[in-house]
């Protein structure tokens, strides 16, 4: 999975509360205000952006009562998609992706706390995937708003799940426009970019692959915090990871028959290089012999004297390209 260093930031906490007939959304301007937002309405999202804060992060665990190991997890940028139940809180952790240098996916790990009224998600790197959910509380006769606090964590979820298809659709383009271009005879040479299609895939494999059994454990987990009206989405949500874990096994094998298909390619384009070459060269080699012969200019060769001889000898070469190329071409060698 290609990881970039991440950009530092300062925390940043974005607290949106809501029922079924209002919402509120505000920027907290010091962490000390945490302390209040918990049980303000009948949901409670506190969004956390950078994590570098282990001060800020050390305050937001302690108002939400987040086990020890979940905020010395927030640390590690590698962690992997998971599932873990504390009881009073589940934590789901998934991998959300960005833009980096060059047009490369970079993934980025989200922990989503889904406690009792409310859900906590962490992110390091500020990311635009989960901006379509504010989008639906805020409209006036949004469904999500007479959900409670679980169907947020699912739709945070599927909106992460959903961003997965946005790239590997973009693979897709990518993977199909390299195929044309396979088969065009120009030379091209693509290995560099199909090896860059590869990368792509290998992140997002490392991404939704152990998130399969996340989303299926949700599912079926024993927990008051989810709802059985919530579970019928989860399972919809898994079926979401499980075709694009489909799309990407496929394109996987599609990389693979890229690359031979450009070897074998590349190796027919150089034979056919050869091959001229090999047919100029033994056409040359008994030219080259009658050439040397009478190139040694000894006195007492009898064609040296006769006028037409040099006419005649490049007669005999002409006849014996001649011949050589009508025999090759008959052979399909050339």
């Amino acid at each position: 999975m290609r990881r970039a260093e991440s950009p530092k930031q300062t925390t940043r906490i974005v607290v949106t509360s809501y029922d079924a007939d209002q919402i509120a959304r505000r920027e907290l301007a010091s962490v000390d205000e945490v302390g209040g937002v918990r049980g303000a309405a009948d949901v409670t999202w506190v969004h956390v952006e950078g994590l570098s804060d282990a001060a800020a992060i050390a305050e937001v665990s302690r108002v939400f009562g987040l086990h020890p190991l979940v905020t010395s997890a927030l640390s590690n940028k590698a962690r992997r998609p998971r599932l873990d139940d504390y009881g009073d809180h589940i934590v789901v952790t998934m991998r959300v992706l960005r833009m980096g240098e060059g047009g490369t996916a970079i993934s980025e790990p989200l922990t989503i706390v889904l406690g009792a009224g409310y859900v906590l998600t962490l992110v390091d790197v500020s990311s635009a995937v989960l901006q379509p959910i504010h989008g639906r509380l805020a409209m006036e006769e949004s469904r999500m708003r007479r959900h409670r606090a679980d169907y947020l964590a699912y739709r945070i979820i599927d909106v992460v799940v959903d961003h997965y298809y946005a790239w590997i659709d973009q693979v897709g383009d990518r993977l199909e426009e390299i195929d044309e271009r396979l088969m065009d005879d120009t030379g091209e040479y693509l290995l560099p970019s199909i090896y860059k299609a590869k990368r792509q895939l290998i992140v997002l494999r490392k991404a939704v692959w152990p998130l399969r059994e996340v989303v299926q454990r949700t599912v079926h987990m024993e927990t008051t915090l989810i709802q059985d009206e919530t579970r019928p989405f989860l399972r919809d949500a898994h079926d979401h990871v499980i075709h694009a874990f489909d799309s990407l096994s496929i394109f996987r094998e599609m990389v693979a028959m890229m690359v031979d298909l450009h070897l074998n390619v590349t190796s027919n384009r150089m034979n056919e290089v050869m091959k001229v070459l090999t047919v100029i060269s033994t056409i040359f080699i008994p030219l080259s012999f009658l050439a040397g012969l009478y190139g040694m200019n000894f006195a007492n060769m009898p064609e040296l004297q006769l006028p037409w001889a040099y006419f005649a000898l490049l007669g005999v070469m002409a006849v014996v390209a001649g011949g050589m190329l009508l025999f090759f071409r008959r052979r399909g060698w050339f």
